[in-house]
């Protein structure tokens, strides 16, 4: 993604706002795809049981899956772009940075039967096209992270270049594994909300 750059300055720089608190995501253990376009209302509508049982039997664009446990996902932290670095290029030898590059997420799921490997194969047309599929974000504790890039909807995290391994399987005393990995846009997490669940466990009840 290109550098986005205010000009004219404002008059003074930004202020900062205090961190009363560290947020943590833990080990996300778990996502649920949804096309983009019908966030949650709020907290309280994430966080009850009969909106997801509705959501997972709709039959139109709302629906959501909800995706098995799966194991070692890491999301990294983005990295900058940039041109020149001490040579001639730029002046003075500064190395300029002029965007920031894709989130490249990444896990494995264990002992994945086959009906399921095809129903996750699925979601690559479906994140061909950026803006279309999203995921919402399960962690260990069972509260979810979602996008508050609204104010009080939450969103899920929209997400590209879905794609799903065939089986890894290395014979003798191990397991098969299917390997996931999807891209982030930079900038995905900068209105992140993790909330918890009301009524329910997202571990276990959906």
């Amino acid at each position: 993604m290109s550098l986005k750059i205010v000009c004219p300055l404002p008059a003074e720089i930004g202020g900062l706002s205090p961190q009363d608190c560290q947020e943590h995501f833990g080990q996300i253990v778990r996502t649920v795809f949804q096309r983009i376009g019908t966030p949650f209302a709020d907290a309280t509508a994430i966080g009850t049981l009969a909106n997801w049982t509705a959501l997972k039997a709709a039959v139109d664009s709302t629906k959501v899956s909800v995706a098995m446990i799966h194991e070692n996902m890491l999301i990294p932290a983005g990295e900058a772009i940039t041109e020149g670095g001490d040579d001639n290029t730029t002046t003075f030898g500064q190395s300029i940075i002029v965007g920031a590059g894709q989130v490249v997420v990444t896990g494995t799921y264990r002992g994945l039967p086959a009906v399921n490997q095809k129903e996750l194969k699925a979601f690559q047309s479906e994140a061909s096209v950026f803006g279309n599929l999203g995921v919402y974000l399960i962690n260990e504790f069972g509260q979810f992270i979602a996008d508050n890039k609204t104010g009080t909807e939450l969103h899920p995290f929209p997400i590209t270049s879905y794609f799903i391994s065939d089986i890894d399987s290395q014979g003798y005393n191990t397991h098969n594994k299917n390997n996931f990995q999807w891209n982030f846009r930079a900038g995905w997490s900068e209105n992140f909300k993790i909330v918890p669940a009301i009524d329910f466990d997202p571990l276990t009840d959906i």
